[in-house]
């Protein structure tokens, strides 16, 4: 549970925004409060009607609200719709209480739903990390974790079905303001970009991992992955809401296979519709108006269904040898179709390394065939497909670190000074390995002393460093080793620091001007009152 101070803040942020939309009554009942939205003005556009609709495929997405219910099984949960004509509903998985409720953000990657339940639980804030296995009816892979940092809280995610990575706009720790970042499902780590200028509502990542974004103005914008800057793109023409703190709940993700932004959008006069959003203009096409007035979090592209008589997915392996960006990828073709057919003939395979298309070629239907391929230096996300006449495959995929990766901090760093001769040696232990598996090579190491900064070893293939101090000034002395891979460059490890010099003498002045200066000296609890000061 989470400290009650805390969560009254949480609690009152939430009231005022998108969460209002948690407060709607079941289907057949009045909807939303009719505070929280205003009648659309002339400042904005009204959203062009599809003249053709969208592709088909489905789209998923967690039904909160309707005014009826779109299902025979009469309840809230996961449901599948046509993206062509935001109806068809199906049941994935349903619920008679609203627990998985991705209010706090949500991921579909490698058939795995991860999302973020928050809800209020007597005077304290239940935060609530799920994963459901997509390919396996929608079974939990673990029993529900009780989540204890706010900052885990997104407004909005966004998954890039290449990389994995998971970008959305997030609370700070103290629910204060939104932040955008990277959240890691898996760990349960969030890693910040930059503060949001905006509030954001609908979110998708294109198939060249850039984001963008449907804000409570109104505006498509794109943000910077590396950044967070936020560009304007222009007007989506749909009223979304009188202000960032009134906004409802409602989700958006973008089709990677033709980057289609689809927004099932829920705006400030309480109408539920799905629109496709023109990533170049801004502007909004409506698809058609959700038949039940449906509300949805969590929004998510699955992969297309091939055509039965499409080819099964491939199996695949890739290997590179040393710091080379040429190696080999290995296909097994399968023997049977999508729908468990035999496979015959021939089937076209085309191989990416990124957005980058590195192979292509034609092999036999249950063979297995091993190519060169060269792609860029650093992390690959290989993806091979297969085709023939009635169409593609799925994805098959892997990830592989390709040519010189960073090298990991030396494995330990250690410091001793001689006090009667002044001999300051250094030793220090090999990295155990790079940050994502790549190749290490030979390694050398730069040494720097401190607190004066000085470089006193560059290049080295020794793992030790001695000089000998002339200066009996009494300082704390400390190192720092970082290893050094070709042109990659490790983190720096420092030795804890020694202290070394003669006693002072008085008369004697300090006026702390550094950090060093301070840690000479042992701050003690005179007063034993438990509180005691730190350098500023």
């Amino acid at each position: 549970m989470l400290h009650s101070s805390v969560v009254a803040l949480a609690l009152a942020m939430t009231a005022a925004n998108a969460q209002a939309a948690t407060s709607v009554s079941k289907p057949g009942m009045a909807p939303l409060d009719a505070n929280a939205a205003r009648t659309a003005t002339a400042n904005f556009l009204s959203p062009l009607k599809a003249a053709a609709r969208a592709a088909s495929r489905d789209l998923w997405g967690y039904m909160y609200y309707a005014n009826a219910w779109p299902t025979a099984s009469q309840e809230y949960g996961f449901m599948a719709f046509d993206a062509a004509t935001a109806s068809n509903f199906r049941d994935l998985r349903t619920e008679e209480e609203r627990n998985m409720l991705p209010n706090g953000g949500s991921s579909l990657y490698n058939g795995k739903y991860n999302l973020i339940n928050y809800k209020k639980n007597g005077n304290s804030l239940r935060i609530t990390h799920y994963c459901l296995n997509t390919e396996s009816k929608w079974h939990s892979e673990f029993a529900p974790e009780e989540v204890t940092s706010m900052s885990l809280l997104a407004t909005e995610t966004a998954t890039s079905q290449l990389t994995g990575k998971v970008y959305g706009q997030f609370y700070t720790n103290d629910m204060s303001s939104f932040e955008f970042g990277v959240i890691d499902y898996d760990k349960m780590e969030r890693t910040a970009i930059a503060p949001s200028t905006h509030k954001y509502v609908a979110m998708g990542v294109s198939s060249e991992e850039r984001v963008y974004a449907v804000a409570t103005d109104g505006f498509l914008y794109e943000i910077d992955t590396k950044t967070g800057e936020e560009t304007k793109i222009g007007p989506t023409g749909v009223y979304v809401a009188p202000s960032s703190e009134k906004s409802f709940g409602q989700s958006g993700e973008i089709d990677q296979d033709d980057d289609t932004f689809y927004w099932a959008s829920f705006d400030a006069n309480k109408h539920g519709a799905l629109y496709t959003v023109d990533l170049k203009t801004g502007l909004a096409t409506l698809v058609a108006d959700f038949p039940h007035n449906e509300l949805f979090y969590g929004l998510a592209v699955p992969e297309a269904t091939p055509d039965a008589a499409a080819p099964a997915a491939p199996t695949i392996s890739v290997s590179f040898n040393g710091a080379s960006t040429t190696g080999q990828i290995s296909i097994v073709a399968p023997s049977k179709t999508y729908g468990g057919s035999a496979l015959t003939g021939n089937v076209d395979y085309v191989v990416h390394a990124g957005t980058q298309q590195v192979l292509n070629g034609t092999m036999k239907a249950g063979s297995t065939s091993s190519y060169d391929i060269t792609v860029p230096e650093g992390m690959n996300y290989i993806t091979v497909t297969l085709s023939n006449a009635a169409g593609k495959s799925k994805k098959a995929s892997t990830s592989v670190f390709v040519g010189y990766d960073q090298p990991k901090q030396v494995s330990f760093a250690r410091l001793k000074i001689d006090e009667s001769t002044g001999k300051s040696t250094v030793t220090w232990g090999a990295p155990s390995g790079t940050l994502n598996g790549g190749y290490l090579g030979a390694l050398k190491y730069d040494v720097v002393r401190y607190p004066d900064g000085t470089t006193v070893a560059s290049g080295t293939s020794a793992t030790t460093f001695s000089e000998t101090f002339t200066d009996r000034q009494l300082r704390n002395y400390y190192y720092g080793i970082t290893p050094v891979n070709g042109t990659k460059r490790g983190e720096e490890r420092r030795t804890p620091a020694v202290r070394f010099g003669d006693n002072i003498e008085p008369p004697y002045h300090e006026s702390f001007d550094t950090e060093n200066d301070f840690d000479l000296y042992t701050v003690l609890d005179a007063n034993s009152d438990k509180y005691t000061i730190d350098y500023p």
